[in-house]
């Protein structure tokens, strides 16, 4: 199976894996795993798709994937004349349902936040009385304020015109309307930090607002929009003239082996669709509590938004919200058959209709709760949902029989509510400091990977050390601005003063490196300018692969090994590799190799030069001896 350029590249570039190979000694691990600092910033527009490793770990996965699919839909339906197919059709959807998720998991976390009132406070703390603080004050004017900037976002009008830190602006690209990091020399900038745990990543010393950019790409909140987002994906799709929607399963390479796949976007459209309409329930509610007054004259007015272009009051929110469940449970209807009735599908991944989507139940339902807290709204009934005169009546004849008033019995129940409250949210906090703990045994793993492979990399020095200034740039040997061990040109040193090369005795050879994947790194071919078959020189030949384990002849390259080509200068006198004559700098770090291979040419040159001596006074004592003779 020959997978097409959108799975390659999924398979290469995802959220799991490396993304560079690790079996190139010269590359940099990634060592994060934070699902959102991976995705990465929103899309800006295309961006360079090239695999220098530096570039490669530094860039966001919706960037890239974004880019991807651009390119893919204008060399397909978006070409001049389209060419569409099945398989087209199929590649085009992957993507986009992978776009659909990245941002779906977005909306979770902002989701999540909106709706988690508590604080993971650092240390073992099994009790946390502080569940009026919160997490972006300075920024916004309550809690209740803060749930709606994470459901929705924010504008000036809530937050005024917020000044993003000067260290990180050259790096942020928009953050449109959602919360920025929290680094604003207020009460909440320490709240913010313990409660999303932010962890001195780059290593600079400081925990600052370029930590927190790392960890939060896209700032914070806005679950709203990350849901539309996500489901414009399969819109776009769906409206597009050329594009048909395939709900075929299909085939993926695992190890060489086609396996049967069905990545059921049907349902993922519907699961997206389920979750928009139950963060926008949520936020109709919280923006009644907002609205909503005890005046009686003020009651009726609709709570409208006095800013008709922004449209944020319960009775905008409500049409935007139960418009938008509406159409997504028609289209939703629209691409999900009935029922399939296959028999061969029953059981499997074939099958997909219906009675097998249980978010569209779910989406059917939410439009009636939406349309009840705008009835409760337009009746005039508070949050609650209950009349402002309203007064509970429970009252228990025993407590009566103790002497216990109606007044006090109310405020019994309510204290034990309270206090019950209270014991929900240390419990719901404990979970939050759960996720702490694992994020800082995260951090301190990448800690000690980076710690471990800076003295990997120091050792690997002592060793090899580093490449001369002429073997690193572009189109060379390391790439620019490398600063690892010369693991290819170690033997390249100063020719001893002790004996003469002349520069037609040193060969210049374009090898063929493979790496099979198991940092075992070979020799396989070998070119020279003018010498079209190197290996038909037997004396060169038997000099190049005394320099490598494997004969050139016996090795044949299999598909998953990685090849590079490496220019390297031969001594045609048996000294194996040396400098080339064009290189002029230095290497910023000597190592033991080229110490011991200096000694050694050293220590080569004086026996060659006493070699000479002794050949020379051999020449002369025969001399003498024919003389006398």
């Amino acid at each position: 199976l020959k997978e097409g350029w959108i799975k390659r590249v999924l398979a290469g570039l995802n959220l799991f894996d490396q993304r560079i190979d690790v079996s190139d000694p010269t590359a940099p691990i990634a060592t994060y795993s934070d699902v959102i600092q991976e995705l990465g910033p929103r899309f800006e527009g295309v961006v360079a798709l090239n695999c220098t490793p530096d570039y490669v770990n530094e860039l966001g996965l919706i960037e890239a994937y974004e880019s991807v699919l651009i390119r893919a839909m204008e060399y397909t339906i978006d070409a001049v004349p389209p060419e569409t197919n099945e398989s087209v059709d199929q590649a085009l959807e992957l993507m986009s349902g992978r776009l659909a998720e990245f941002y779906s998991l977005l909306g979770d976390e902002a989701y999540s936040d909106a709706i988690d009132p508590t604080i993971a406070l650092s240390g073992d703390i099994n009790e946390v009385n502080a569940s009026s603080m919160y997490s972006f004050k300075d920024q916004v004017p309550n809690l209740l304020a803060e749930e709606l900037g994470l459901l929705r976002g924010t504008s000036k009008m809530d937050v005024g015109d917020i000044t993003i830190p000067r260290e990180i602006e050259p790096l942020v690209t928009h953050i449109y309307n959602r919360l920025p990091w929290n680094f604003t020399l207020g009460d909440g900038q320490t709240t913010y930090v313990q409660n999303y745990n932010i962890l001195d990543v780059n290593g600079d010393g400081t925990i600052d607002a370029v930590d927190a950019l790392f960890r939060y790409p896209q700032g914070h909140g806005d679950s709203w929009g990350h849901y539309v987002r996500a489901l414009r994906y399969y819109y776009d799709l769906l409206r597009h003239p050329v594009f048909e929607w395939s709900n075929q399963s299909e085939a993926v390479n695992v190890n060489g082996r086609a396996v049967a796949v069905n990545y059921q976007h049907e349902r993922a459209f519907a699961e997206l669709a389920a979750k928009k309409a139950e963060a926008a329930q949520n936020l109709v509610e919280a923006t009644y509590r907002s609205y909503w007054v005890d005046d009686p004259e003020a009651i009726w007015q609709g709570y409208r938004d006095s800013n008709e272009e922004r449209a944020w009051g319960v009775s905008e929110w409500g049409r935007r919200a139960a418009s938008g469940a509406y159409f997504d449970w028609v289209v939703a209807n629209s691409v999900i058959p009935a029922t399939d009735t296959a028999p061969e599908h029953e059981g499997t991944i074939e099958r997909v209709d219906r009675t097998t989507t249980v978010d569209l139940l779910t989406l059917a339902d939410t439009l009636p709760a939406i349309q009840s807290k705008i009835d409760q709204a337009d009746h005039g009934a508070n949050p609650l949902g209950l009349d402002n005169d309203v007064v509970s009546f429970a009252i228990d004849r025993n407590a009566l029989d103790d002497g216990k008033t109606h007044f006090e019995q109310m405020q019994d129940k309510a204290v034990r509510a309270l206090q019950n409250g209270q014991v929900m949210f240390n419990y719901a906090n404990q979970a939050s400091q759960r996720l702490r703990n694992h994020q800082e045994v995260v951090y301190d793993f990448g800690r000690n990977v980076l710690e471990q492979d800076l003295a990997w990399t120091d050792r690997l020095i002592q060793l090899f050390g580093t490449p001369y200034t002429d073997d690193i740039g572009t189109g060379k040997t390391y790439p620019e601005d490398y600063d690892g061990p010369d693991l290819y040109h170690y033997d390249y040193v100063d020719v001893s003063p002790l004996y003469e090369q002349d520069a037609d005795e040193v060969l210049d050879f374009t090898i063929e490196i493979l790496d099979d994947g198991l940092m075992l790194q070979r020799i396989a071919d070998a070119r020279q300018a003018g010498n079209t078959d190197i290996l038909s020189n037997d004396a060169l030949g038997e000099e190049l692969e005394s320099l490598f384990e494997y004969e050139l002849d016996d090795l044949n390259p299999e598909e998953d090994d990685v090849s590079r080509e490496i220019e390297v200068s031969f001594s045609g006198r048996g000294l194996g590799l040396v400098k080339p004559e064009t290189f002029v700098g230095r290497r910023r770090s000597f190592g033991q190799l080229q110490f011991d291979r200096a000694d050694l040419l050293v220590k080569y040159g004086k026996m060659l030069k006493s070699l000479d001596e002794y050949n020379e006074y051999l020449y002369a004592v025969n001399q003498e001896y024919e003389h006398l003779v």
